[in-house]
């Protein structure tokens, strides 16, 4: 995902690259090119999200929410260290 917002332009929207063309992608920071990125960027997120977040989960079965949570706080670096402090306090 991150490869995939740095090649479609996304991360020329947010931040510059430090070099005094600013941009790597997009020819500038105008609306149209803004939307050109995210055009590009949504047909690749899309599968990819459903795919990680519906199609796996749904495969286990009945407690695919288990497995949607568990994929939901490993994608998020700050939430994972925060789950994994609480339940290490637990036992």
């Amino acid at each position: 995902m991150i490869i995939n917002s740095h090649v479609t332009g996304l991360n020329d929207l947010f931040a510059a690259n430090g070099l005094p063309e600013k941009f790597d992608f997009l020819p500038d920071c105008l609306r149209q090119s803004a939307r050109a990125a995210w055009k590009r960027a949504w047909p690749k997120y899309v599968p990819y999200s459903l795919k990680e977040y519906v199609v796996y989960p749904a495969c286990v079965g009945p407690t695919f929410w288990e497995v949607l949570l568990g994929t939901r706080v490993t994608t998020d670096s700050a939430r994972a260290t925060r789950f994994r402090r609480r339940f290490a306090k637990a036992k």
